[in-house]
């Protein structure tokens, strides 16, 4: 049963859940590519980086184009998953809810399992303490299509790259911070299959 707290997480949410739901219904995948973070979103003069963390960039890796049509509440609903004093499993099961909601199909995998055409691969972290146990935070890295694993930390701009997903990863930004590798997340934009198949018929 869901948490009043959630359900009214999820109501914030649904204007950014319609946009990205639209968006993928054309199909789309993620093609940043090296497009820059730094670019100044035209309606707010700031740079793009203020609406994207590791959830948008991971999940939906929008183009600086697409990200014109996003604005600073589209930016809350990609960060507001985390709660004081809650284990971070359970803002995970939030971020998931939150992807599957947009029309994407959100999976376990394996590192070395294959990935078609219609998915990409997301490695999984949570964030350990110096005892090893869980905290609250989790953070994501997104497999590039040259076989890099690209991670965006927060607001930040910049993005960090590692040839394979480290067991342990430790922030750029905030050196107390550490994450553990958790596991690999396949997600697919079924709408991709949709056309196909209209395409066959």
């Amino acid at each position: 049963m869901k948490s009043v707290l959630d359900e009214l997480l999820r109501r914030e949410q649904q204007p950014t859940v319609l946009k990205l739901r639209r968006l993928l219904s054309l199909g789309y995948l993620p093609a940043r590519g090296n497009q820059s973070y730094r670019m100044v979103h035209t309606s707010t003069a700031r740079e793009m980086t203020f609406l994207v963390n590791c959830v948008a960039h991971t999940f939906f890796n929008l183009t600086n184009q697409q990200l014109e049509n996003f604005d600073s509440l589209d930016g809350m609903n990609f960060r507001g998953f985390l709660f004081e004093d809650e284990d971070c499993s359970v803002s995970y099961k939030r971020v998931i809810d939150f992807v599957k909601r947009t029309g994407l199909n959100v999976t376990n995998t394996s590192f070395k399992a294959p990935v078609e055409d219609n998915s990409w691969r997301v490695a999984v972290y949570f964030q350990i303490d110096d005892n090893g146990k869980y905290g609250a935070d989790f953070h994501f890295l997104l497999e590039e299509n040259d076989g890099m694993w690209s991670s965006k930390e927060g607001s930040f701009p910049d993005l960090i790259y590692y040839s394979k997903p480290p067991k342990i990863l430790a922030s750029h930004h905030d050196k107390t911070k550490q994450y553990k590798l958790h596991g690999y997340l396949r997600v697919s934009n079924p709408n991709i299959e949709l056309q196909n198949a209209q395409n066959v018929d």
